[in-house]
């Protein structure tokens, strides 16, 4: 192999490790923004049973 194709298969694979590496990243980065945001919708859920179903009516105790 003479030193250009070597020189072109560092280069590919390189940027193919780069790539690898970037999109674990992204993947973990949106399995943790997935979790956090079912987790607040979770809460807000367990917030609004709280509230119950006339938490804006005037006079209803609440």
């Amino acid at each position: 192999m003479d030193a250009e194709a070597a020189r072109t298969h560092a280069m590919f694979g390189g940027a193919g490790a780069f790539l690898l590496a970037a999109g674990c990243v992204e993947a973990g980065r949106r399995m943790a923004v997935g979790r956090l945001v079912r987790r607040r919708y979770a809460e807000w859920d367990r917030e609004w049973a709280e509230a119950g179903p006339d938490w804006g009516r005037a006079g209803t105790g609440s």
